[in-house]
């Protein structure tokens, strides 16, 4: 026995890799799920959550190589980009290719414009944030 108790397994980082693994599955099932369907309710529920902070949504799936975010903008689906760009995800994020959210894809609707104008405007905002920062902290 030793004398100090495992600091790995605590219940908080239990409770943090049982919400990864959630938030893994609900990804998978988006995923997998028809184009057109809608996202899982448990999806929208958990991206809602204030515990969503704790996650890393530019985690690319291991079989499409993609961020959640790409497959939203791919689905044009501009509810589930704004929920999660409001929940953290990085709008500058590439697939394994390289690709930025909503470069690449093919057919082009109203749809197409919604979302991209929405992502154009948030990368903007993004840029404007980080250079005002090295501006106030370079005097």
């Amino acid at each position: 026995m030793t004398p100090f108790p495992s600091l790995t397994s605590t219940p908080l980082s239990e409770s943090r890799d049982t919400l990864a693994r959630n938030y893994l599955s609900l990804f998978s099932n988006y995923l997998s799920s028809p184009p057109n369907a809608p996202p899982p309710p448990a999806l929208i529920t958990l991206l809602s959550s204030p515990r969503v902070k704790l996650l890393d949504l530019s985690t690319l799936d291991p079989t499409t190589g993609t961020s959640i975010l790409h497959e939203a903008a791919k689905r044009k689906d501009l509810r589930m980009v704004e929920l999660l760009v409001r929940a953290g995800a990085d709008v500058f994020v590439r697939d394994r290719r390289g690709r930025a959210v909503g470069e690449g894809e093919k057919g082009y609707t109203k749809a197409d414009d919604q979302v991209k104008v929405f992502l154009r405007q948030c990368a903007y905002t993004t840029f404007l944030f980080i250079h005002v920062a090295d501006v106030i902290l370079s005097y």
